[in-house]
């Protein structure tokens, strides 16, 4: 017999998938979901609380404000959009103790590392996400590898595992990137993007950069770093948490 917590998994599953599609297509998700998850979520809180104890009250609050200031500070460092920090508050909420799922007389998560009971789900799933994103700077250092040699690739050490090069001519048909060097500033001087994330492409920036070109300040190419659909990552990091554990902490006790 499936127990609630399977029926709450299986409801947020369903809004994670759906939104990590429109994260994948779009790089945007609309508030809809998100405020299902919290309407749901709090609606829950009430009922634990009623039915069994205000205990449950304080593992909530916790949870939401170690999530709030975890997501507050990666989105204002740029490492996280809107979207990505409302979708961990939402889990927050939906999920203010960590689920246990009883699947085919098997138990989940396989793996419960010593962790303290107050610790988010929530944050389980971001460091499984996180995790799981370092497949992309892989990549992008194998394909700069390729694409540069072994000089180029040094040469552009800082550079190589965040981004690639792209032509001038092709930001424009090219979305869901942004660029990282060179950029212009107010005073027309080329710069890196210091700022997480590089900075927006748009029709003035592209011009500028085309003037560039012509008048022989700048090659062919630019570099320019992918927009992740880092809710995708969530998604996965999520199942994971709920089928595994911590990630993160699985292999720092192993290690």
């Amino acid at each position: 017999m499936l127990n609630v917590d399977t029926f709450i998994v299986l409801f947020c599953l369903s809004i994670l998938i759906y939104a990590s599609q429109s994260d994948i297509r779009k790089r945007s998700v609309s508030n809809i979901p998100w405020l299902t998850m919290i309407a749901v979520g709090i609606g829950l809180l009430i009922l634990r609380v009623v039915t069994s104890s205000t205990y449950v009250l304080g593992q909530a609050a916790l949870s939401l404000v170690l999530t709030l200031a975890v997501s507050y500070l990666f989105f204002r460092i740029g490492l996280f959009c809107a979207a990505d920090a409302k979708c961990l508050i939402s889990v927050a909420v939906l999920f203010p103790t960590s689920p246990s799922l009883v699947i085919l007389s098997h138990r989940f998560p396989l793996f419960s590392p010593v962790l303290p009971e107050v610790f988010p789900f929530a944050l389980s799933t971001l460091m499984n996400a996180a995790l799981l994103s370092m497949v992309v700077p892989l990549f992008l250092g194998f394909r700069n590898l390729l694409h540069l040699g072994f000089g180029g690739f040094w040469q552009q050490l800082g550079m190589a595992f965040t981004s690639y090069q792209m032509p001038i001519a092709q930001l424009t048909t090219r979305k869901q990137v942004r660029l990282i060097y060179p950029c212009p500033d107010k005073d027309g001087k080329l710069r890196i993007a210091l700022a997480f994330g590089g900075v927006e492409i748009n029709d003035e920036m592209i011009k500028q950069l085309e003037s560039y070109q012509k008048a022989g300040k700048l090659g062919n190419e630019v570099w320019v770093t992918p927009e992740l659909p880092f809710i995708a990552f969530i998604t996965v990091g999520f199942i994971v948490a709920l089928l595994v554990g911590n990630l993160v902490f699985a292999v720092a006790i192993r290690g």
